[in-house]
């Protein structure tokens, strides 16, 4: 029951993201099923189902009760005290000030929330990584009423504290058409790859790139640069997303065959790779080279689940 309690903000917090997020077909009701959801976490009170739409006393006292509930914690968070249910509860809290008072208050109050924190400390914090990212996803369902310049900034800010994010990545290139050209854009996920090199950097670079049809050159040259890394040389998905580049996109069968041989170099612990080779290159490769490979398979003892022969029997 402690326990319970302890993550009651964030089971609040799921129930009505949930509920926004499935509500596509009548949003009016879905933010009145949120809304109340919040209200009880808001107010303390006991959670009954979904009637109707809180009335204005019940979002007073909501609103008063985010209020104090913020106060403590500012307190924790001053201490250094930042876990899952208080950011949980910051995010239910302008979440409730977006449905009731405008996403400007919604952001407000998250502006408000950073302000907590020593900006040395952000960095070390997943929490407050989903945090932020909360706070660009509350700016992007705005385009038109938030500042441009504010939501771009806003995505390379947080790049700055959290330069392995996948979530802000993934925003960058969502909202790139909007904010900026695909030549600059290419320039600074070059900066970024070469000042802070890692899987999630190159992996967005080459999806922007192969997005836009880029040229094959270019692309090439970003796989190879990734991968004349030392720590990168031994990243798998980096060796697969090559091997089906070469298969899928530039049908160049014998290209993914050489990158397949590097890659089991690379990486000879990894049984997904192995497969790729007997999934995608059976036709390319002969019949002793995939006797071979099952064979240093087996010295290695890397045993499949999946019948080998039977894929090299299919077509």
């Amino acid at each position: 029951m402690q326990e319970f309690k302890s993550n009651a903000s964030l089971l609040y917090f799921w129930y009505a993201q949930a509920e926004l997020a499935t509500g596509s077909a009548s949003t009016e009701e879905s933010s009145s099923r949120a809304l109340h959801i919040l209200c009880c976490l808001g107010s303390s009170m006991k959670y009954i189902p979904f009637k109707c739409k809180p009335s204005s006393v019940q979002l007073l006292k909501a609103h008063q009760g985010f209020k104090e509930k913020m106060k403590s914690v500012r307190l924790a968070w001053i201490r250094g005290v930042i876990d899952d249910s208080s950011v949980a509860l910051t995010c239910s809290a302008a979440l409730f000030e977006e449905l009731t008072s405008g996403f400007i208050m919604g952001i407000q109050l998250l502006d408000e929330a950073f302000t907590m924190v020593l900006p040395e400390r952000r960095s070390r914090s997943y929490n407050l990584e989903f945090l932020f990212y909360f706070y660009v996803r509350m700016l992007l369902r705005y385009p038109k009423d938030s500042s441009l310049s504010k939501i771009w900034e806003s995505i390379l800010q947080g790049l700055q504290i959290y330069p392995t994010s996948a979530e802000l990545f993934n925003s960058l290139v969502e909202t790139s058409h909007t904010y900026t050209t695909p030549n600059k854009m290419r320039l600074m996920f070059d900066d970024y790859c070469q000042r802070k090199p890692s899987v999630i950097v190159w992996l967005f670079a080459l999806s922007f790139e192969i997005s836009k049809g880029g040229s094959e050159h270019r692309i090439h040259g970003l796989f190879e640069r990734a991968l004349v890394n030392e720590r990168l040389c031994k990243s798998v998905v980096l060796w697969r997303m090559y091997i089906a580049y070469e298969v899928n996109i530039t049908c160049n069968p014998s290209a993914a065959r050489r990158i397949f041989f590097r890659a089991i170099h690379a990486c000879p612990w990894s049984k997904k790779l192995w497969l790729d080779g007997f999934q995608k290159l059976k036709s390319i490769l002969t019949a002793k080279e995939l006797s071979d490979l099952l064979e240093v398979m087996r010295d290695k003892e890397l045993n499949l689940r999946t019948d080998v022969y039977e894929i090299l029997l299919q077509d």
